[in-house]
């Protein structure tokens, strides 16, 4: 049952109500669904079930992606040895860090129901506003203020979209794909197609980038990893409870699951959307400093074509291109899926184009697997009696 929030009460005025003043979420919802129903009362419950949470934040579906990473591995092991050495894992490792950064922002979005195809071309536009701060003399700022000013840019850039879509009624779409081709515009107008060099960086910058690009648990055989990597995994893990646990990310999974009921229960719907877009454009910022201290200078095409990348590691991580489910864990999980893909076929040489092939097919064949999962669990719901409404 879904009580109403305080300020609501006219969402009672020529309804059934009862002397408890809550409505079940079915006479919420003009276009009743049991599934969708079912997702959006446990989404902005105050009050989960015992262990609902750590279910909900590991479920079952990111141990069967986890299966098919391992699978992935077994194949190029077999046919190709070094793909998968530590060495080239060390190496995928700084990708993945990229994708999965940006793609746990991403995965907030998907779930509202939204979709953001500016992703990899924020993150370019953002490693290119660090370098062009580190590079500055005539007015130079501590490295710390640059990295807040790149994040702030990703901000910015979230924020528009995210006000595009909810205040002014623009598809995700079309807002998302205007921005993805102004973010490339303006990264390729703030460096005029020329390289930022690394060797241009000032001195603190340079102290700055070496201590976020350190190498744990390096040994002989190993190179280690960079610190983005355990800042991906961080920040899944943080998104994760997020999403379940406060109000604001039950919010989230609430518009997801059905958009309309979520904002006759109250549910601040614009506001919620402009600000998954903002943690979008946040998180993709902050990829793009991981850019810098992962590769050194960026250039105006970094991130031409790493939406394709990151979608790809959200979708094939599980979350649901309808919203309303998926947790940003499985993310990691896609994204080093994904990435071991390119790159053991790169090692196999199969040309870029057969691999972006490969991608689409297994987002393709991943978005199959989860509608068939989803009527699957329609069917079995439908099955179930739903509770009758209090009188």
């Amino acid at each position: 049952m879904l009580q109403i929030p305080p300020g609501h009460d006219t969402l009672r005025q020529g309804k059934a109500s009862n002397a408890a003043n809550s409505l079940p979420i079915i006479a919420l919802n003009p276009h009743p669904n049991p599934e969708r129903s079912c997702r959006v009362a446990k989404a902005i419950s105050t009050q989960p079930p015992p262990f609902y949470v750590l279910r909900r934040v590991f479920q079952p579906r990111e141990l069967l992606i986890l299966g098919v990473f391992l699978l992935e591995l077994a194949i190029f092991w077999r046919l190709k040895p070094e793909s998968v050495s530590l060495t080239s894992l060390s190496q995928d490792a700084d990708y993945i860090s990229l994708y999965g950064i940006a793609g746990v922002g991403a995965a907030l979005v998907i779930i509202s129901g939204g979709i953001d195809l500016s992703s990899g071309r924020v993150l370019g536009l953002c490693a290119v506003v660090m370098g062009l701060l580190a590079t500055q003399s005539r007015w130079p700022l501590p490295a710390w203020v640059c990295a807040l000013l790149t994040v702030g840019v990703g901000l910015l850039a979230g924020l528009l979209n995210g006000v595009a879509i909810a205040y002014l009624g623009v598809p995700p779409f079309i807002v998302t794909l205007g921005s993805m081709s102004a973010a490339g515009g303006l990264a390729y107008l703030l460096t005029g197609g020329m390289p930022l060099s690394f060797q241009e960086f000032r001195p603190d910058v340079v102290r700055f980038v070496d201590a976020l690009s350190v190498r744990l648990f390096e040994f002989d055989a190993f190179p280690g990893l960079r610190t983005g990597i355990f800042v991906m995994l961080g920040l899944a893990l943080l998104a994760a409870f997020w999403l379940h646990v406060t109000p604001w990310g039950r919010y989230v999974l609430s518009i997801g699951g059905s958009e309309e009921a979520s904002r006759h229960a109250g549910v601040p719907v614009a506001q919620v959307k402009v600000l998954v877009y903002m943690v979008a454009g946040g998180l993709a910022g902050l990829a793009g400093i991981f850019y810098v201290t992962n590769f050194g200078g960026p250039n105006s095409g970094v991130g031409a074509g790493w939406e394709l990348n990151i979608i790809a590691a959200v979708v094939v991580g599980g979350v649901s291109l309808s919203g309303g489910r998926g947790s940003p864990l499985g993310v990691v999980i896609g994204a080093m899926l994904i990435e071991v893909l390119r790159s053991g076929l790169q090692h196999m040489e199969v040309e870029e184009g057969g691999a972006k092939i490969a991608i689409g097919l297994f987002i393709i064949l991943a978005v199959v697997i989860e509608r068939g999962f989803r009527a699957l669990g329609a069917r079995l719901a439908g099955r179930v009696r739903p509770p009758a409404p209090l009188q």
